[in-house]
């Protein structure tokens, strides 16, 4: 976006995007039909690698480790960076509510769909839901479609060794020796 509005044309090959300039200059309302999020947990915690996709209205996300508890370093593990889930935790032992929301943050499912238009809190999960089915299948599929051309993996890529190889450059490449 910066390079398009200072006239330059950006190296599609060193560039993954879209100039937002006609956004942002009024020429259009609209600057794509899906955006897309990707965390791994590695090394703010253990892996729990997550992706997701929006269209604006509705949000998928796909937890790759569901079976795993989500631990996250800055949350849960050091309260000068969140000084609230000590209290959070300590309220579990008499609060219901504190429970259920502590134990929904840490024990994902593997699929969660919001209505975000409408659930801004995402508190209700409608991935189960059969009145929802297309738009969860909708979303899957251009999940899966981005993380293809992306060459995402998923889950293998959130270990130490994948990061290291991460911070040389080597993103999401297939390597088959030890050349980390």
């Amino acid at each position: 976006t910066i390079l398009d509005a200072a006239g330059k044309a950006p190296d599609t090959e060193q560039f993954d995007g879209r100039s937002f300039l006609p956004v942002l200059l009024g020429e259009r309302n609209t600057h794509r039909e899906y955006a897309f999020a990707m965390h791994n947990n590695v090394p703010e915690g253990p892996p729990y690698p997550i992706r997701a996709v929006t269209d604006g209205e509705y949000r998928y996300i796909r937890n790759l480790r569901p079976e795993e508890m989500y631990i996250e370093k800055h949350l849960t593990g050091v309260p000068e960076h969140n000084p609230y889930w000590s209290t959070w935790m300590r309220r579990t032992f008499n609060d219901p509510h504190a429970y259920a929301m502590v134990k929904r943050w840490m024990h994902r499912p593997a699929e969660q769909l919001y209505h975000t238009a409408e659930d801004p809190y995402e508190l209700n999960n409608l991935a189960d839901d059969p009145e929802y089915a297309e738009v969860k299948q909708r979303l899957s599929h251009a999940l899966d479609r981005w993380m293809m051309r992306q060459g995402d993996p998923g889950a293998p890529i959130d270990t130490k060794e994948e990061l290291r190889a991460a911070r040389r450059g080597n993103h999401f490449e297939r390597r088959t020796d030890d050349s980390r």
